[in-house]
């Protein structure tokens, strides 16, 4: 992923809507690009502040950004644990049609 696309995901990455793909490409992009970092600290602050001057409460804008990242990591490697569940389970499956097929005909 290139800076231009990442700056184009930040809204998704905000609302949690990146596939499994993207999310990890977004965050692989992140960790590594220090102006990208810079630019989704400036949209933490325009989004999250202006929602936090309207209910009048102070936040913590690292705390919040902190707070995304660890649940959007975790949110990623659920995913990558179900994706291999999935994929563990369409093998047996497919095992199992093969050993049910040579069983009918023997």
């Amino acid at each position: 992923m290139d800076c231009k696309e990442f700056e184009k995901q930040i809204p998704n990455y905000q609302t949690d809507k990146l596939s499994t793909k993207k999310l990890n490409d977004f965050m692989a992009h992140l960790s590594e690009c220090a102006a990208c970092q810079e630019e989704l600290a400036i949209y933490y602050l325009v989004h999250e502040g202006i929602m936090h001057l309207e209910d009048g409460k102070a936040f913590d804008l690292l705390k919040i950004m902190n707070d995304h990242k660890e649940r959007s990591m975790v949110q990623l490697r659920k995913r990558r644990f179900f994706g291999k569940i999935i994929y563990g389970l369409y093998v047996l499956i497919i095992i199992a049609i093969f050993v049910i097929g040579y069983l009918v005909l023997y």
